[in-house]
């Protein structure tokens, strides 16, 4: 293995360092955009086949279960959407990133 200066080695650090952190947020937020489509879709499929159901039958119980869990867990992805939005809209850290790719 060759030996790199104390230089080199920084640079190589901060580049997989950059890689593990913002492009990892970057392609998680991705990730869960499309989970969220994917929960929203399922979700108003769900509550279309809620409105056709009896009042008061089995199956529709079992669909207001179905459709409060897609809610708690589009709640949950959206929260951390807003969270990974919040980290890569700081100014401040992309001005570092950027400047770091240039």
């Amino acid at each position: 293995m060759p030996e790199y200066h104390f230089i080199c080695e920084c640079f190589f650090m901060t580049a997989k360092s950059l890689h593990l952190g913002v492009v990892k947020l970057v392609n998680d937020m991705q990730g869960i955009g499309r989970e969220i489509q994917h929960y929203q879709r399922e979700k108003e499929e769900y509550e279309a086949e809620l409105s056709d159901q009896q009042p008061g039958s089995r199956r529709e119980s079992e669909l207001r279960r179905i459709v409060s869990q897609y809610k708690s867990v589009l709640d949950k992805c959206k929260a951390y959407s807003f969270t990974y939005q919040g980290v890569l809209s700081d100014p401040d850290l992309m001005a570092e990133v950027l400047a770091f790719y240039r």
